[in-house]
Parts: structure tokens; sequence; C-alpha cells
């Protein structure tokens, strides 16, 4: 899984993981690598009237957890970040927008609480926070699931051709109901139908979906939910 907000981002591997040969400098170099190329590629995609005005630079580092526990206060952390950040930034951002000056509202809001910036976002701007985009208050968090089918169902009959490529329009029902959901790649996995019509061949085909979601990662629920704890294994 990932997690991320404003232009950071944290990349969670499996305990089971052999990407690499789980050589820590060439995962490391990797991911930052291929995440500052995919930031400046899509930078006009999604920001098309905004010029990237600087050459983008990214850090990284790898911290191995013991257990899943510890994985899981990991992203609690990150995501109550996302949260504080967000609050104050936007409490900031109103009060310079109404006329304050930066260092005014940065006094002004110098120890204040949660409560607080609440408090103003409402009775001075009839801003209710809790109204606010999820993907602001909580952070993007991009999950693999997979949808299945039976290989009989979706085998593509061909005698030319002894090698056949296995899609699905099915949707996996255990994610129908995930909030917030939007997927954003596909991976289809090919399998050899000719050769093997055997049980092995007639297993479930999966078609792999990243799905990127915008909810809480504190309760139990949403890890239960996503069947993560199973697949960090």
């Amino acid at each position: 899984m990932a997690y991320g907000e404003s232009d950071e981002y944290s990349f969670g591997f499996c305990r089971s993981s052999h990407l690499y040969n789980r050589r820590k400098e060439k995962i490391l170099s990797s991911v930052v690598s291929y995440f500052s190329s995919a930031y400046v590629y899509y930078w006009t995609k999604y920001f098309p009237d905004t010029v990237l005005k600087a050459i983008p630079v990214f850090d990284g580092r790898i911290v191995l957890y013991p257990d899943i526990k510890s994985f899981k206060d990991y992203f609690a952390w990150r995501q109550a970040d996302t949260h504080i950040n967000n609050l104050y930034n936007t409490t900031f951002w109103c009060l310079v927008k109404a006329g304050m000056s930066k260092e005014k509202a940065h006094q002004r809001l110098k120890g204040s609480e949660s409560k607080d910036k609440n408090e103003i976002l409402f009775s001075e701007f009839k801003i209710n926070y809790n109204d606010l985009p999820e993907v602001y208050k909580k952070g993007t968090i991009i999950i693999r699931v997979s949808n299945k089918t039976k290989f009989k169902e979706r085998r593509k009959k061909t005698k030319a051709n002894p090698i056949t490529e296995i899609t699905t329009k099915e949707e996996d029902k255990s994610t129908e109901n995930i909030d917030n959901k939007e997927v954003i790649q596909t991976e289809e996995v090919k399998s050899n139908a000719s050769s093997k019509q055997t049980a092995e061949a007639k297993e479930d085909i999966q078609k792999k979906q990243l799905i990127k979601i915008h909810e809480s990662v504190f309760s139990q629920e949403f890890w239960t939910k996503h069947n993560l704890e199973d697949k960090l294994n």
C-alpha cells in the first residue's frame, strides 16, 4: 500500500517481498527515481494552467518495522499529520485572504488547538471543517485489489495463438462499497490456455487493480475491510 499527502509519499512493502532481492539501495533509488519522474511527467495533467518553475528534488529513506502493529502506527501517524497540517493551512489562508498579513495570521494561530481553528473557520468564514473533501483531511491511500473470474468463463477461444490474454469486466464484490474509490491502474494476467486444460488452468484468473481511496486508517475496520494485514505478511 501507499499513502500520500502534499508532496510526501510513503510506500509499504510486505515482509515477504523479494523486490530487487531486498537490496535496500536498489529499492530506495528506484522508488525515488520513479516517483520524481512520475511527478514531472503527470504535472500538466493535474496542473494544466500552472508552469513547473523549478526542478523537483525528492529524498527518501527505508525503515524496517518489526511487526504489523508498528507498520499500522506509522501510517496512522502520517494521516494524523495530514489532518493537523490541513486544518492549520486552511485556517491560515482564510485569514490571509480576508486581509490579514501572513505574519499576523501566524501570530493569531500560534499555540492554538484544533477546536480554536475550527471555531475560527465556522464563526468567521462559515466553513464547517468536517464538510471539506476527504482527500485534504485524510490524504490518499493506494491499495491493490484483485478482481477474479473463472478461467473457463472468460477464456478466449482461439486456435491460432496458444497464448491467451485473460481479461474481465466483472467487478470484485469486495470493492463495490469502497467510499471515494477510484481505479487508477490495472494489470492483466496472461495464462497459457491451450497447453493445460487442467484444474490448475481453471483456477481463478486475477485482474489486479490499484485503487485510490480517502479513508481513516485508525480503525481496525479499515485494515480488515481491505484485507491488508494478510497481504502485508
